[in-house]
Protein backbone atom coordinates (compact mmCIF):
# COMPACT_ATOMS: atom_id res chain seq x y z
CA UNK A 1 0.00 0.00 0.00
CA UNK A 2 2.84 2.34 0.86
CA UNK A 3 4.46 1.89 -2.56
CA UNK A 4 1.16 2.57 -4.38
CA UNK A 5 0.92 5.88 -2.58
CA UNK A 6 4.60 6.75 -2.97
CA UNK A 7 4.84 5.87 -6.66
CA UNK A 8 1.33 6.69 -7.93
CA UNK A 9 -0.48 8.79 -5.29
CA UNK A 10 -3.09 6.04 -4.85
CA UNK A 11 -5.11 5.84 -1.64
CA UNK A 12 -4.63 2.63 0.35
CA UNK A 13 -8.39 1.94 0.64
CA UNK A 14 -8.74 1.97 -3.15
CA UNK A 15 -5.75 -0.35 -3.57
CA UNK A 16 -6.97 -2.78 -0.87
CA UNK A 17 -10.37 -3.08 -2.56
CA UNK A 18 -9.10 -3.62 -6.12
CA UNK A 19 -5.65 -5.23 -6.08
CA UNK A 20 -5.27 -8.78 -7.45
CA UNK A 21 -2.20 -10.95 -7.27
CA UNK A 22 -0.88 -11.82 -10.73
CA UNK A 23 2.07 -14.00 -9.70
CA UNK A 24 5.76 -13.34 -9.35
CA UNK A 25 9.00 -13.19 -11.30
CA UNK A 26 12.09 -14.82 -9.87
CA UNK A 27 15.59 -14.24 -11.15
CA UNK A 28 19.24 -13.99 -10.16
CA UNK A 29 21.66 -11.18 -10.75
CA UNK A 30 25.39 -10.99 -10.25
CA UNK A 31 26.42 -8.79 -7.32
CA UNK A 32 28.56 -5.83 -8.30
CA UNK A 33 30.96 -3.84 -6.14
CA UNK A 34 28.20 -1.22 -5.67
CA UNK A 35 26.13 -3.76 -3.66
CA UNK A 36 28.79 -4.19 -1.00
CA UNK A 37 30.09 -7.52 0.22
CA UNK A 38 31.55 -10.10 -2.12
CA UNK A 39 31.52 -9.30 -5.83
CA UNK A 40 30.39 -11.87 -8.41
CA UNK A 41 27.99 -13.84 -6.21
CA UNK A 42 24.56 -14.70 -7.59
CA UNK A 43 21.85 -12.82 -5.72
CA UNK A 44 18.33 -14.31 -5.84
CA UNK A 45 15.47 -11.86 -6.23
CA UNK A 46 11.67 -12.12 -6.36
CA UNK A 47 9.36 -9.41 -7.69
CA UNK A 48 5.67 -9.84 -6.86
CA UNK A 49 3.28 -8.75 -9.62
CA UNK A 50 -0.20 -7.32 -9.10
CA UNK A 51 -3.02 -6.11 -11.33
CA UNK A 52 -4.94 -3.02 -10.31
CA UNK A 53 -7.87 -1.83 -12.39
CA UNK A 54 -8.61 1.80 -11.57
CA UNK A 55 -11.90 3.67 -11.92
CA UNK A 56 -11.92 6.08 -14.86
CA UNK A 57 -11.80 9.10 -12.53
CA UNK A 58 -8.60 7.95 -10.79
CA UNK A 59 -5.42 9.03 -12.57
CA UNK A 60 -2.08 7.87 -11.11
CA UNK A 61 0.36 10.72 -10.44
CA UNK A 62 4.03 10.39 -9.48
CA UNK A 63 4.52 11.19 -5.80
CA UNK A 64 8.31 10.88 -5.61
CA UNK A 65 11.29 11.04 -7.95
CA UNK A 66 11.32 7.34 -8.91
CA UNK A 67 8.57 7.66 -11.56
CA UNK A 68 8.62 10.31 -14.27
CA UNK A 69 5.09 9.86 -15.63
CA UNK A 70 2.27 7.40 -16.22
CA UNK A 71 0.60 6.61 -19.51
CA UNK A 72 -3.07 5.87 -18.95
CA UNK A 73 -4.73 3.39 -21.28
CA UNK A 74 -8.49 2.84 -21.13
CA UNK A 75 -9.41 -0.79 -21.71
CA UNK A 76 -12.73 -1.69 -23.24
Amino acid sequence: MKEANEEASLESDLVKQRIKSAGFISYFYERSKDAGGEVGLLQPEIQYVYDLELPEDVIPRPNDDEVEKYVVRVME
